[in-house]
């Protein structure tokens, strides 16, 4: 019987030649990286392996990505370069019962041309217009010649291809970023450039090429354009077209390379990236000035800047303490910024225009002057008239505000939340020492007049931290979080808050505002809380409790039973409210409008006609919103719907009356935070929003009535509603 066997790899010698036609397996360009041809034979004439066989497959783990795999290896056994990282293709053979990787047997191109070209000399194959001759019997579009993918068979529409090179500038060690658009694997540099040139999708002005694994990236910007180039890059080397680079004699060329206006040079924004164009920029020649106002303390006030002969003031949007330091630094205050004053704190409620010369402000914390730190530009901004910041600097012998730390041997103040956070910033170190920074929080009450009893002991609460006493503000503070207080002192039995500093206001830091507890915590600093140190209570707000024994415990002490602990007394209503309600000014009350209505059975009104009316507003990281309309009821009272107080927390609301034009300061705005909020007992009971009603006592003294803030008239008591009835 006769057994069939190719002569090309026969593993048995036979005393005869056998003809055959020859494999057409192509030729390989160098390290034959791009080979995609069908040589299946090594150097040694074994056959190869298919790459998808078990064996192979277990060799190529963790070494071939999947992507890789499928698009080059799957379904075949033919010799490749694998990310060009050999010197030639190769593949796997079968050793024994293992398999063994082998080099190739693949000509190199340049061997082959010669004979290519004879053949086709010969005129065995003509090939039409817009047409390419790869050898005998193979034609191919010309546009498919040097477009980085060989698609003749052997190759040779990629031979000697130099794409347009020559239309590009090259500068070695060197790649652009942050401007990549699109990325090719496998690709010379040549057919980079070649698919920069017929990029159709973007204007491609350069590419970068990373030599060792041949990547392409093309770039729609350029170093003119974008600044963007990064030197010392190992086996990278960025192309630039030359016709789409930028012309940069008669503009100002930055550190960077970039290309700018020369007319944007010294404008306070950092048009180069680099902040090139600001470096060289002299007070003197800006007519810059700086300086504090608005306060007759010479150490704080709002800060005004002065920019070729006009003043104007600084946005408080993004200013923090390192934008402060600069700033008192640079008006003559060496140890720097204690506190910063945002909201317009130093300017009238009356100023009609305001001229910001400087916004979003961005310091490291070391320049000399703002003019050295980053911002948008001189005159650049979108704030509106309480957005003016200010600051208080640090002097010499003065207690720190609110919410700072005085360092221990030093006149530096630090915001309470630099303490113990593993940076020193006192430069004494004090704020980091380890005693104090590994002390337990501990809560003792003081203030009380009448001492502790058996049964009870009251006074306003302290906290210490970090072996810091401070006190805790009153805000949201309720019976349950008294509960907590009185437990964790060991009095189990009924507890009340008492709120304004009633034993007293204390001192130093108020470490705890906003505290939220369920009741069963175990200590008041386990309870939900503002960030420690943040606060915007005073000490006429610091909380107290009055704790008492349980009855259990009493009749171990064998003392009496605990008497109820009695709330305030009700006020009446005829106690709030005021006389005169519901009246309006007769010079106001007549006052018309053009206006066409734009509301349903609605009218335009005319400033000072609704001076009940009220705005609950909400506090964001800009600027206060309007959240919901409320009404006047008295000097400290105010209602709204319950339904407006559930997305935030008390502190971050307030109210503000006397307001016609919420864009315009018009004088006659009070603003006034929040002491106390009563929801409806019955608020949302059932499926509708039924009870949607809420009263809000404000802090302090309350509104002064004018013109324009007047209380409203409430229902005689007795009234009857008729069910259905629309308010």
């Amino acid at each position: 019987f006769w057994d069939v066997e190719d002569c090309a790899i026969m593993s048995n010698k036979h005393p005869y030649v056998c003809e055959r036609d020859a494999d057409d397996i192509g030729c390989i360009v160098n390290n034959g990286h791009d080979y995609s041809g069908q040589a299946n034979v090594t150097e040694t004439s074994k056959a190869c392996l298919p790459w998808g066989s078990a064996q192979v497959t277990a060799a190529l783990k963790y070494r071939v990505s999947e992507t890789t795999f499928r698009n080059t290896l799957s379904g075949h056994n033919h010799c490749r370069n694998i990310a060009g990282s050999d010197s030639q293709p190769w593949c796997f053979v079968q050793d024994g019962t293992s398999i063994t990787k082998e080099a190739c047997d693949i000509p190199s191109c340049s061997v082959r041309e010669s004979r290519i070209a004879s053949e086709r000399s010969a005129g065995d194959v003509t090939c039409g217009p817009n047409l390419f001759a790869c050898e005998l019997n193979e034609c191919i579009p010309s546009a498919w010649v040097c477009d980085g993918q060989p698609d003749c068979k052997n190759g040779y529409d990629e031979l000697n291809c130099t794409g347009g090179l020559s239309q590009f500038q090259q500068q070695k060690t060197s790649r652009l970023v942050e401007h990549d658009r699109e990325k090719w694997l496998h690709t010379s540099a040549a057919n980079c450039a070649t698919r920069c040139l017929e990029a159709r999708d973007f204007v491609c002005r350069s590419f970068s090429h990373y030599g060792k694994d041949q990547i392409c990236l093309l770039s729609d910007s350029n170093v003119g354009l974008s600044g963007k180039l990064k030197a010392d890059q190992s086996e990278w080397d960025y192309y630039e077209r030359i016709s789409h680079s930028v012309d940069c004699s008669d503009k100002f060329r930055c550190s960077n390379g970039k290309c700018i206006n020369s007319t944007s040079t010294c404008n306070g924004r950092n048009d180069c990236g680099d902040r090139s164009d600001e470096r060289n920029c002299s007070a003197a020649n800006l007519g810059y000035e700086i300086r504090l106002g608005g306060s007759n303390i010479t150490h704080e006030g709002r800060i005004e800047i002065k920019i070729l002969g006009e003043w104007g003031y600084v946005c408080d949007d993004q200013f923090d303490l390192r934008d402060a330091e600069v700033v008192c630094r640079e008006v003559g205050f060496s140890l720097g910024a204690a506190e910063i004053r945002p909201h317009s704190a130093f300017v009238p409620l009356n100023t009609s225009k305001t001229l910001f010369l400087v916004d979003d402000l961005q310091c490291r914390g070391n320049e000399t002057s703002i003019r050295e730190c980053d911002f948008g530009g001189w005159g650049v901004h979108d704030c509106g008239n309480e957005e003016v910041v200010g600051v208080v600097c640090k002097v010499p012998g003065k207690v720190c505000a609110n919410n700072f730390w005085q360092c221990e041997r030093s006149s530096e103040c630090i915001p309470n939340n630099f303490l113990c956070d593993n940076i020193p910033d006192c430069e004494d170190g004090s704020d980091e020492d380890v005693t104090r920074c590994k002390q337990p929080v501990a809560v003792r009450l003081v203030g009380s007049k009448e001492g502790r009893s058996l049964t009870t002991i009251a006074g306003r609460v302290e906290i210490r931290r970090f072996g810091i006493w401070g006190t805790i503000c009153d805000d949201d503070f309720e019976e349950a979080e008294a509960t907590v207080v009185c437990h964790s002192l060991g009095y189990k039995g009924p507890a009340k808050s008492r709120k304004e500093a009633a034993y007293g206001a204390g001192q130093g830091i108020i470490w705890l505002d906003g505290v939220h507890c369920s009741g069963n915590e175990s200590s008041v600093d386990s309870c939900l809380h503002q960030e420690w140190g943040q606060s915007d209570c005073k000490h006429q707000e610091d909380v107290s409790v009055i704790c008492s024994l349980d009855t259990d415990d009493i009749d171990i002490l064998g003392g009496k039973k605990t008497p109820p602990i009695e709330d305030v007394p009700n006020n009446l209503a005829d106690d709030i409210l005021p006389d005169d309600c519901g009246t309006v000014d007769e010079e106001l009350k007549y006052q018309t409008t053009d206006f066409t209505p734009k509301v349903v059975q609605g009218q335009e009104i005319t400033r000072g006609t609704i001076p009940w009316q009220a705005s609950l507003r909400v506090r964001t990281s800009i600027k206060s919103i309007h959240w919901c309309g409320a009404v006047i009821l008295s000097p400290l009272h105010i209602l709204t719907s319950a339904h407006c107080l559930q997305d935030y927390t008390k502190s971050a609301y307030f109210v503000r009356v006397g307001d016609f034009d919420s864009e315009v300061p018009e004088g006659s705005e009070q603003e006034h935070d929040i002491e106390t909020i009563y929801i409806h007992e019955d608020y949302g009971r059932g499926l509708r929003l039924s009870n949607d009603v809420a009263l809000i006592r404000l802090k302090g003294r309350g509104l002064e009535f004018s013109s324009y803030v007047r209380a409203v008239c409430l229902p005689p008591a007795a009234t009857v509603y008729v069910t259905g009835t629309n308010c």
